[in-house]
């Protein structure tokens, strides 16, 4: 005869209720384990966040301090503006909704190989069309500049292939972090706008004296 599996230590027994044989028993996950289990990541993620926005508040200072609202703060906002579109589109939007579950679903049925293997093929066909459209947006914003009379304009034209470089590489860290968000590793990707954020504020302590108010 055989013994009883017992049942795992993060499982409690509860008995079922109506038509079942007496003495029948259900498994359910503790929910204490669960909680304990969601509590750390939660916290991280939370303190990423407010971090995040605690730094993007003080570099908005910075730049409202060192820039102000002149007409070459207006252009880095709006050429930066293009290279945010693309993090929202290959970075943050579709990208991320159609890749994190997928990548997620091959690490849980078919191991870490099969899951970086489709995370290679991904990112980089992800890296090589970003590259593309950083190069085009470089190229057409350098050819179209000579030919507008707007001072802004001619501006933010000539800015767009110095900022574009940050397109393809915020994808890159967007995909990474989703990457270790599956891989419950969420330090990093908690922490990754905190230091985008401190980057832009010494960057701009940094250049603005060399440049003048």
């Amino acid at each position: 005869m055989q013994g009883v599996v017992p049942a795992p230590a993060h499982y409690i027994s509860v008995n079922r209720r109506g038509g079942d044989a007496p003495g029948a028993h259900r498994l359910q996950p503790r929910r204490k384990d669960v909680s304990t289990r969601l509590a750390g990541p939660a916290f991280l993620v939370s303190s990423g966040i407010l971090l995040s926005r605690v730094a993007g508040l003080v570099r908005d200072i910075v730049f409202a301090y060192f820039w102000g609202t002149g007409m070459a703060f207006a252009a880095f906002r709006i050429a930066f503006a293009v290279p945010n579109l693309l993090r929202a589109l290959f970075g943050e939007g579709a990208f991320s909704a159609a890749f994190v579950p997928s990548f997620s679903e091959r690490l849980e049925h078919q191991g870490k190989a099969a899951a970086w293997a489709l995370a290679q093929r991904v990112i980089t066909a992800l890296g090589a069309a970003l590259v593309a459209l950083v190069v085009l947006a470089g190229l057409g914003s350098m050819a179209a500049a000579p030919f507008l009379e707007n001072a802004l304009a001619r501006l933010t034209l000539r800015l767009i292939p110095r900022v574009m470089p940050y397109a393809l590489l915020i994808c890159f860290v967007a995909a990474f972090s989703g990457v270790l968000n599956s891989l419950r590793r969420f330090t990093v990707p908690a922490l990754a706008p905190v230091v985008l954020n401190l980057v832009f504020i010494f960057a701009t302590l940094l250049v603005c004296p060399y440049w003048g108010r």
